[in-house]
């Protein structure tokens, strides 16, 4: 049986806390005994979590956020008085806080395994946790294994790390086909003339400003189409009141979080990604799955689900790019029949099985009790 501690910030609606939850729906007993500690104890996927796994709470933030305490002698303490020594496999399954967390835990019995899913060169989202790139650094060099989920996020991740050296591997973020065949029909959605659709948080770097100016400008040229946006966040309010201020909300959608979104991938015409930066964004895997146009900004993620273009359209990382992407879908129809033909190429790409069994191969072989 492998003992195993994974450490996650929240269970938000994200990508990777969706990965999370196939994972741990993989990862059952008897072969595995899996304790899951959370961060903080949030987020839509909480009531996702299965039965067999025990769940364990840092910080209880049910009655109000409180901040993740960043410095090394408090978490050191923390593991020492809260964190079992019994594991032998300890997982960091995020960037940030968990990878730190890890870090701080001294289990010489434990192998540290680190995944990253995102482009930190690009998005260094975690920079506000460390004092300095080199205290970063220093934490993952305390891991065995560096996990990533593509190609181009371990490039960018030793770009901005270039004296670390690590063992680590790429294994990409699995897509259950059949599931997603099976959920896409559970609900129907409006139809429209032509829709666009965007599924992701409402972030600062899913970058849906440049996507409803890009919008604005094909409208006053006399396009007319939709866009529903499929997902929540913080950023809510002011890309409503900028899509009131361009003149297109009567054409833009807010469908808030959706448990499922595969009907709403199924039933538009196009899924873009606005995306500035992307680990292995698991929403062009589904459309690929569905057969679905992909349009996607050009970063390391999506380079590599869509293989340099070979599945999708990729375009500038710009207001510009995106443009220019939706418009030669909006004025040649044969253009995006062949879309439509390389995301049907590109469904076969796709392996969850051998994907877990790349799991499951480096949870066994450093160390098994």
């Amino acid at each position: 049986m492998v003992k195993l501690l994974i450490v996650s910030n929240n269970m938000a609606g994200g990508g990777a806390e969706k990965d999370l939850i196939m994972f741990l729906n993989e990862l059952r007993p008897p072969e595995y005994a899996v304790d899951l500690l959370i961060i903080k104890n949030k987020g839509v996927y909480l009531d996702s979590i299965p039965d067999y796994v025990n769940v364990q709470v840092m910080i209880d933030v049910t009655h109000g956020d409180k901040p993740f305490p960043s410095d090394t002698a408090v978490l050191e303490s923390y593991c020492e008085g809260f964190i079992s020594n019994n594991y032998n496999v300890e997982v960091a399954f995020l960037e940030g806080p968990p990878t730190k967390l890890v870090a701080c835990h001294a289990n010489s019995h434990a192998v540290k395994i680190a995944w990253v899913h995102i482009d930190l060169q690009n998005t260094h989202w975690t920079y506000s946790y460390y004092r300095s790139d080199e205290e970063e650094r220093d934490i993952y060099s305390k891991f065995d294994e560096i996990v990533f989920v593509s190609e181009g996020v371990r490039e960018s991740f030793f770009q901005r790390f270039t004296a670390l050296q690590a063992r680590c591997t790429v294994i990409t973020n699995p897509t259950d086909v059949d599931a997603i065949l099976s959920q896409a029909k559970e609900y129907d959605t409006p139809s429209y003339h032509f829709c666009f659709c965007i599924i992701g948080s409402l972030s600062t770097r899913k970058g849906h400003s440049r996507l409803l100016y890009a919008m604005s400008r094909l409208h006053s040229e006399g396009f007319c189409f939709h866009l529903n946006i499929v997902g929540e966040g913080t950023n809510y309010g002011n890309l409503n009141e900028l899509a009131h201020i361009l003149n297109i909300n009567p054409y833009v959608h807010w469908i808030g979080f959706k448990r499922n979104p595969y009907p709403y991938i199924a039933n538009c015409d196009v899924v873009i990604s606005s995306s500035i930066a992307e680990g292995f964004p698991l929403v062009l895997c589904e459309s690929l799955c569905l057969h679905q146009p992909i349009i996607a900004t050009n970063c390391a993620g999506s380079r590599d689900v869509l293989q340099y273009g070979r599945f999708g359209l990729l375009v500038n990382n710009t207001e510009e790019g995106i443009y220019q992407g939706m418009k030669r879908v909006l004025v040649d129809s044969a253009f995006l029949s062949e879309l439509k033909d390389r995301s049907r190429l590109g469904s076969g790409s796709l392996k969850y099985d051998e994907i877990m069994e790349q799991v499951h191969t480096l949870l066994h072989q450093h160390n098994e009790v």
